[in-house]
């Protein structure tokens, strides 16, 4: 029987030292394993850095279990185990080895003997474990797809009673449709509550493309979602949808769902609607419900929702990439001193897909402004940033709002719908290309290792995918 292979991948390992010399030879022993680790110093720095992003491995000299009233034992993260910690000590420090004896300890760590190998060995083990942990959370994701949310019924009641329950619960959803979008997209939080809404079957939505000339819809991937396909239209509509292009789109949507959904348009500021929604309800539940009323309260939501949009935002001051790279080792050499935090936003995987879809235009300038628009307003004012190229931008984050501004960051680049920006977005065939964003050690050499990985990886996942897709061809033949 073929044992199941597991794909290698990086670890990201902290070390909390207060040995500089074991933390450089441990550090020396992890780059022969093909690990770049954070050092920390102090455990409070360690603290916040492990509580925003957990490392794959932490080391920890059993020296440091204590910084005046902050214990180790105290995190969030030991406490609910999801910290895998390595406990490093020496000769001289072993009786401190007590103070681990009640902590989910992963391996200890001696300093006095083969260290390389020792090194080797936990790496290699840990690797294993994160791959087996991904393969059950890709099993898990797949159960959790199926499952769906239930709101309240709306109870029946006579006709003046039920239109002001109605009219109270569309003007309950528009308040927390607003809030969901206050810091995201608006097809996004307006999917979302139409689904959390129980008798809601299916929903679809056209906007119009970046050229004008074509109907897109956004790319959502869950359930309740029915994805309409790409519709040229012949036409520029520079006030809006038409109405004979909402008759086109009303034909293709009608087609595809099982029974005839309502037509919600929402109208921005121009002469004609720029977004149909299409929304398939179980009819015997909502009687007379106001859904002109509806349509009324959604286009108010989105309106305000794209005014927020325009208002003026402080903007973020941006360094050139030359200083970027000397900044980068400045911190990286005087780390206990530095204020900021780096975080790296790469645009590595948007760019292959760019690539790899030559007859397929991409609008870069529109995209790349509405998304640095949005990040600027999500960004505190004291970040600082730097275009690396097409591939990455990298955050200068001060200390105290590195938690926000990552979450934020991650949270952006999750919701903005990058694919809206191509040509044709139906021949991207449900490839993902997301951008990813990560703390990495302040220093230039480091950075253009990530960057020389990236460039590495990318030929070979392309390969892999090939291979992968050739068995399935061949059955479908």
């Amino acid at each position: 029987m073929k044992k199941t292979e597991f794909k290698k991948r990086d670890l990201s390992v902290a070390l909390l030292m207060e040995d500089v010399q074991g933390a450089q030879n441990l550090s020396l022993a992890l780059r022969e394993a093909g690990i770049f680790a954070h050092f920390y110093r102090e455990l409070d720095e360690f603290w916040m850095a492990v509580k925003l992003e957990a490392p794959d491995l932490a080391i920890v000299d059993v020296t440091k279990m204590s910084f005046g009233a902050t214990k180790f034992k105290d995190h969030p993260r030991v406490k609910d185990g999801t910290l895998c910690t390595a406990f490093y000590h020496k000769i001289e420090t072993q009786f401190l080895l007590q103070s681990t004896f009640n902590l989910p300890a992963y391996a200890y760590i001696s300093g006095d003997s083969a260290l390389e190998a020792q090194i080797f060995a936990l790496t290699e083990r840990r690797r294993r474990e994160l791959a087996i942990e991904t393969r059950n959370q890709e099993l898990e994701e797949r159960i959790s797809r199926l499952q769906t949310r239930s709101a309240r019924l709306i109870g029946e009641k006579n006709e003046s009673e039920q239109f002001k329950a109605h009219f109270e619960f569309i003007d309950s959803m528009m308040r927390n449709l607003e809030e969901e979008a206050m810091n995201g997209e608006f097809t996004t939080a307006l999917f979302k509550k139409l689904t959390e809404w129980e008798p809601v079957k299916k929903v679809a939505m056209y906007e119009l493309g970046h050229n004008r000339q074509k109907l897109v819809t956004p790319s959502i991937q869950r359930p309740k979602w029915l994805a309409l396909p790409g519709l040229w239209i012949g036409k520029d509509c520079a006030q809006g949808i038409e109405p004979f292009a909402i008759d086109m789109a009303w034909q293709v949507a009608s087609d595809l769902f099982e029974n005839d959904p309502v037509e919600l348009r929402l109208l921005g500021g121009t002469a004609h609607p720029e977004m149909l929604v299409y929304v398939e309800v179980d009819q015997e539940r909502l009687i007379e419900f106001p859904w002109d009323l509806m349509g009324q309260m959604l286009t108010a939501s989105w309106r305000r929702w794209r005014l927020s949009r325009e208002m003026p935002r402080p903007q973020m001051q941006a360094r050139p990439v030359w200083e970027a790279l000397d900044h980068l080792d400045k911190l990286h050499h005087h780390q206990v001193e530095a204020s900021e935090k780096v975080v790296l936003l790469s645009f590595t995987p948007l760019m292959n897909l760019i690539k790899k879809k030559t007859g397929n235009r991409y609008h870069y300038s529109p995209a790349f402004n509405d998304f640095f628009i949005r990040l600027g307003e999500v960004m505190h004012e004291t970040t600082r940033f730097s275009f690396m190229g097409p591939w990455h931008v990298v955050l200068f984050i001060q200390q105290p709002f590195l938690e926000r501004d990552f979450n934020q960051a991650k949270d952006l680049l999750a919701a903005f719908p990058f694919w809206k920006y191509f040509e044709d977005e139906t021949r991207l065939l449900g490839e993902e290309a997301k951008p990813t964003v990560k703390l990495i050690a302040p220093s230039a050499v480091n950075y253009l290792r990530v960057l020389e990985r990236e460039f590495d990886e990318f030929p070979i996942m392309e390969a892999q995918a090939r291979m992968q897709a050739r068995p399935m061809n061949s059955s479908a033949q």
